[in-house]
């Protein structure tokens, strides 16, 4: 194949080369975020590709450059929600350095305005990973499952709260469930209490308030 000029040309539809030992093959050129990836090559020692035949291959590379581009994301999303997990248990400190360097890397700054969701237990056993994909794609933040309960962390500063709030609070209605939330925070190394905060006033939560805040929970 890196013989063929046409390898690793950035070009999305199927080409037709001869095999040395005879027949011949297909190959879909295989791209993620501009840059080439790999092939997907069906090859077939008697005859000819039909056109109906390359254009599902076409396809067939889409659907893997997708699968890609998913778990490129959910790799990433995994790393970022696991530093946040590690500052949960308290197995990263103000002593580690990198942390803020990190956190800045993907976009959060020190002095940016944060704060902490959490659903009830009942609710994260019920709707586990179903809500994962939803809260990331509403606003700039990351899910951590820790311990019995759901968090989602929200960087506020990057996140257009007049957009978030409605779209979160239908989601909730939809899923018929409830969270607490803390209030704004700075310092990253104070998740743990915050999160505790929003913890406690999830359970406080109701039909009529889906978004519980810690001021008007009663608190022991």
């Amino acid at each position: 194949l890196n013989e063929d000029s046409r390898s690793r040309a950035n070009n999305r539809t199927t080409y037709v080369t001869k095999v040395s030992h005879g027949g011949v093959r297909a190959v879909r050129n295989l791209f993620f975020r501009g840059s080439h990836r790999g092939w997907l090559v069906c090859q077939n020692p008697q005859k000819m590709f039909t056109r109906s035949e390359t254009v599902i291959q076409d396809e067939l590379g889409d659907i893997v450059e997708r699968w890609i581009e998913f778990h490129q994301e959910q790799s990433e999303l995994i790393e970022k929600s696991g530093l946040l997990l590690h500052i949960l248990e308290e197995n990263i400190t103000r002593k580690d350095s990198f942390v803020n360097q990190r956190l800045e890397s993907l976009g959060w700054r020190q002095t940016d305005n944060k704060c902490g969701y959490a659903f009830r237990e009942e609710d994260s056993e019920r709707l586990g990973h179903i809500l994962d994909r939803k809260l990331e794609a509403l606003g700039t933040g990351f899910v951590i499952h820790y311990g019995k309960n759901l968090f989602f962390v929200l960087n506020c500063a990057a996140t257009d709260s007049a957009t978030f709030i409605p779209e979160f609070s239908l989601l909730l209605k939809q899923t018929n469930s409830f969270c607490g939330v803390s209030p704004a925070f700075e310092d990253i190394f104070e998740l743990k209490q915050y999160c505790e905060i929003a913890r406690i006033a999830a359970d406080y939560g109701s039909i009529h308030q889906r978004i519980k805040e810690i001021e008007t929970a009663a608190l022991p």
